[in-house]
């Protein structure tokens, strides 16, 4: 019986096949977040978790470091959700909107207890990253989550075009 792969190297195999998509896009042209996602969503749904994809609106207002943020948002959520959590579905949405956009990677796994204090994160850095990714394009993050009822997170980052006043409420949370 032939053995299957580790998780580790399962997911140092996915890590490397979307870095080297970043990689063929970027030289290729401007980042696609609904291509990327879709990529990502397909190479997650394997037969034992199902992953879903919605995307509303037109990416075009959104800078390509917003892009960036918002795929290893979503890549850091999904990895998340199905090793930690052990989800059996999660869906991750986008929506393009005037003042920016929206990520929301919603799972039924086990879930955890959020830490009060949104500089400590339970077991690694991942979600610490995220949040420190977000605020380099004046983004937020929000996690919700409690033991055995699945997490949700949404990542919201201001436009490309938008206004002093849309990114300094971004940068206080008051965006979405």
């Amino acid at each position: 019986m032939p053995r299957q792969p580790s998780s580790c190297f399962a997911s140092s195999l996915a890590l490397f096949h979307a870095l080297a998509l970043l990689l063929h896009l970027q030289v290729a042209g401007p980042l696609s977040l609904p291509a990327m996602l879709a990529d990502l969503v397909r190479q997650a749904d394997d037969g034992h978790q199902r992953v879903t994809l919605s995307i509303t609106g037109e990416e075009s207002g959104t800078g390509q470091a917003a892009v960036t943020v918002l795929y290893r948002a979503a890549q850091e959520a999904l990895t998340n959700a199905m090793r930690h959590g052990r989800a059996r579905n999660v869906s991750v949405s986008v929506t393009f909107g005037e003042s920016g956009a929206r990520l929301v990677v919603d799972d039924d796994g086990g879930g955890f207890t959020v830490a009060p204090s949104a500089g400590r994160e339970p077991d690694g850095f991942g979600l610490l990253g995220m949040r420190e990714r977000a605020a380099l394009v004046g983004g937020t993050v929000e996690i919700e989550s409690r033991p055995r009822a699945g997490s949700r997170v949404t990542v919201a980052v201001p436009g490309a075009n938008a206004s002093p006043l849309v990114r300094r409420a971004a940068l206080e949370g008051t965006f979405w």
